[in-house]
């Protein structure tokens, strides 16, 4: 589209005095995701980039052999989050030989590091300050205890909620209380850092199920925030703050998997092909607005933010906000790989003195958002995949099975390596599938064909209920 390409142009010619000749140390936890931005970078006529990565991808490219690749090969740990804080904690204390590479790359020590998206706050790494620096009352906010306050003070409306100890006497009663029938949301304070992936979220069904809670929280937190559980779908809506205003983008699909027999969450990515009635995703543009505008004020926030929560029946209501560059953004841009997403919201964050123009920003990714969607998701296992594969899934009733000679494609399954052993991706043919429908039931029917195909142990999942109606 014209505003697409007029957009491109716009911001690449606005960066390009930040970024050119510039040494960036460029880290993330996997591989894969780091080629988009140094391609962008090189079309900023940035110097070439070393590239430090936790593990090897999924991909179904072979990764570039002109990028200068340092793979660290972090060990594995129980789910993403401590794989990423892993990885995080490496980074401050590399070995002796991938700091002499590094030194021999950046000999004046004149290098910045950067990262897309991280989940803890490294000041430095070998010597080389971070260029996109988060500050401490900025991290402060994600903490999943201490937001309901935000909310209160920007009049969002919000679900019920009590901040106690996880050794308090009563905690039984104030549960029971809190329950409105479906039982309560345990969410863990930021005690061992900051958590996302519903890592640290618990669904109590019953107050019989309260005590094993408690155990489990009590592992990786001091407090938690115990609230009614929603039913509705959980949705995020993302923004980035500038200077003078805050863009917002359009809503996104968090697929969030529920176990019949745990009480946990299985992440299972994000998607934009969902599309709420046209009063919430209104809703919840005007809550991303001011809650990004709040942050401006409150601790002079600048750059990329989200907010997750639930479209129940009342309405969205909020859960959490996360002021990083996270998960969503990328289906968001998704077919914009020449849009320098990341090193705007890296100049932002700097508050480099730019003519920002969000409204450009927000008009056109909101237009490409809604125009090309991302129907696809994911889920880490502790299966260990050595070897990316892919099988084209036909539908077989309320099931999926592997495509025969007559059969069209109505999804792609991709298993490959992770941090964690394995992922599984599973894309749904846009041809086939309705528009605007949920992706996370595709997604459970996909684990039930790869626990009998792959030997994957997910078991019995169920996914949110719409509430809401679409007018």
């Amino acid at each position: 589209m014209k505003r697409t390409k007029e957009a491109i142009d716009y911001y690449r010619n606005l960066l390009r005095p930040i970024y050119k000749n510039r040494k960036l140390l460029h880290v993330a936890d996997v591989d894969v995701g780091m080629v988009g931005v140094a391609r962008v970078l090189e079309s900023l006529g940035a110097a070439p980039p070393l590239l430090i990565a936790g593990n090897q991808g999924t991909s179904a490219t072979e990764f570039p052999s002109d990028l200068n690749l340092i793979t660290l090969g972090i060990v594995a740990s129980s789910n993403m989050v401590e794989t990423t804080r892993t990885f995080e904690r490496s980074l401050t204390d590399l070995p002796i030989g991938i700091r002499e590479q590094i030194q021999q790359w950046d000999p004046q020590c004149e290098a910045n590091w950067v990262c897309a998206a991280t989940l803890g706050e490294i000041s430095s790494i070998s010597g080389r300050e971070k260029y996109g620096k988060r500050l401490p009352e900025w991290t402060a906010v994600e903490d999943k205890t201490t937001i309901d306050s935000f909310w209160d003070s920007i009049g969002v409306q919000r679900a019920r909620s009590r901040i106690v100890s996880v050794s308090q006497h009563d905690i039984l009663e104030i549960a029971a209380d809190l329950d409105e029938g479906r039982g309560t949301v345990w969410a863990a304070d930021n005690r061992e850092g900051v958590h996302g992936g519903a890592i640290g979220i618990r669904w109590a069904k019953n107050n019989g199920e309260i005590t094993g809670v408690v155990d489990e929280l009590r592992e990786f937190a001091d407090q938690v925030r115990i609230a009614p559980f929603l039913e509705g779908v959980p949705m995020s809506i993302h923004g980035v703050v500038f200077p003078t205003t805050t863009a917002v983008f359009r809503p996104v699909e968090l697929i969030t998997l529920r176990y019949r027999d745990q009480s946990r969450f299985l992440w299972g990515g994000c998607s934009t092909s969902y599309d709420p009635n046209v009063q919430d995703r209104v809703e919840m543009r005007e809550v991303a607005r001011r809650a990004g505008n709040a942050l401006r004020e409150n601790v002079n926030f600048r750059g990329p933010f989200s907010i997750d929560g639930v479209i129940t029946e009342l309405g969205f209501m909020p859960t959490e906000l996360n002021p990083r560059m996270s998960g969503g953004f990328g289906p968001l841009t998704k077919g914009l790989p020449d849009l320098p997403f990341a090193p705007l919201c890296w100049a932002a964050m700097e508050n480099e003195d730019l003519d920002y123009k969000p409204d450009l920003l927000e008009q056109m990714i909101v237009e490409h958002a809604d125009s090309e969607r991302l129907l696809r998701g994911h889920v880490v296992t502790s299966r260990s995949f050595k070897e990316t594969s892919q099988i084209n899934l036909a539908r077989d009733g309320q099931e999926y099975k592997e495509l025969c000679n007559d059969d069209v494609v109505d999804a792609t399954l991709t298993c490959g390596p992770s941090p964690t052993g394995g992922i599984i991706f599973l894309e749904l043919n846009k041809e086939t599938s309705t528009s605007g429908a949920l992706v996370a039931p595709e997604v459970v029917r996909a684990l039930r064909f790869c626990d009998q195909r792959h030997g994957t142990d997910f078991g019995p999942l169920d996914c949110a209920k719409e509430v809401r109606g679409k007018s």
